[in-house]
């Protein structure tokens, strides 16, 4: 539209001077002697016929001037909501890096709350790379800022080590025990004498520093291989975490040893995602409870 006006404007300056040349020869005509071939016709008059093409284009030019303005210029036009929405999702799903890396301890049982974390960060817009690590390994890459998050952490655990954020409310409420496997003594007096063997590892020896353990131990940071070497007979005793549905690997005893709570948590980088973590986490705690109890009903 407006290379169209502006060509019209043009053509309509152009006549304007072709006319006006032409009624001024005509005014020539009129003065000239009388033998010229220029003649001004009667009925017109110099001063109306200016006044006439003059009007003329001017006319001319206001109403393209007006359709112009009421047109829409449909080849330049944007919807604003199209042109600014990347921005605005860059923004609200996407603080930092586009991945989000979150390790995790494997451990028996612990897939709902894995899968809890991980849909989490996928709602925020992220592509979730899970790493099974050991679990000192875990924790302290993510001291060190390599990775992103760790799936759940004990609480205590937690807070001795720097650049780390916990994040509320408790993603795992556990109890720490003591296994044993079948028709042997178990019981509390077993972590106090010399010639038993137990295997553990730091984190639950860290709930355990008001307890006389003089058994002899054997750590083992990865945790899956707890029951494994149980049942191989390698070991007679273990420390275990099960969590509220209370699952007791097949065919052990159990005692109770302590009540512990386990946390989600992240790099200190990430501090400013921390109210939409805890805002998702309490909701889908909600929905794991319900799942947790159909399976502790489950016989």
């Amino acid at each position: 539209m407006n290379l169209i006006y502006i060509t019209i404007c043009l053509i309509t300056a152009f006549s304007l001077c072709l006319l006006r040349y032409y009624a001024s020869s005509l005014q020539k005509a009129a003065d000239a002697p009388v033998h010229s071939n220029l003649t001004l016709p009667k009925f017109m008059n110099f001063n109306q016929l200016q006044r006439a093409i003059l009007l003329f284009g001017l006319t001319l030019m206001s109403v393209f001037a007006f359709a112009n303005a009421i047109t829409p210029d449909t080849a330049t036009e944007e919807d604003p909501a199209t042109q600014h929405a990347p921005i605005i999702q860059a923004i609200e799903v996407n603080p930092f890096k586009e991945q989000f890396i979150l390790s995790y301890v494997e451990y028996p049982g612990a897939e709902p709350y894995l899968k809890v974390i991980q849909e989490i960060y996928t709602e925020l817009g992220f592509s979730v790379k899970s790493i099974a690590t050991p679990a000192l390994t875990g924790i302290s890459l993510l001291s060190e800022g390599k990775i992103d998050g760790d799936a759940y952490r004990l609480g205590r655990v937690v807070t001795t080590f720097d650049n780390v954020i916990l994040v509320t409310p408790e993603l795992v409420r556990a109890t720490l025990v003591l296994l044993c496997l079948p028709d042997i003594q178990c019981d509390r007096a077993v972590l106090n004498n010399s010639k038993n063997t137990l295997l553990t590892n730091e984190r639950a020896l860290g709930y355990l520093k008001d307890v006389d353990i003089r058994a002899n131990l054997l750590k083992d940071e990865v945790i899956k291989n707890t029951v494994e070497m149980l049942h191989s007979g390698e070991v007679k005793y273990a420390t275990f975490m099960i969590d509220e549905r209370q699952i007791i690997p097949k065919g052990m005893q159990m005692v109770k040893l302590r009540n512990i709570f386990l946390y989600h948590v992240i790099h200190k980088k990430h501090a400013a995602l921390l109210p939409q973590i805890e805002k998702k986490m309490r909701q889908k705690r909600r929905k794991l409870n319900t799942t947790l109890l159909k399976a502790k009903k489950r016989p």
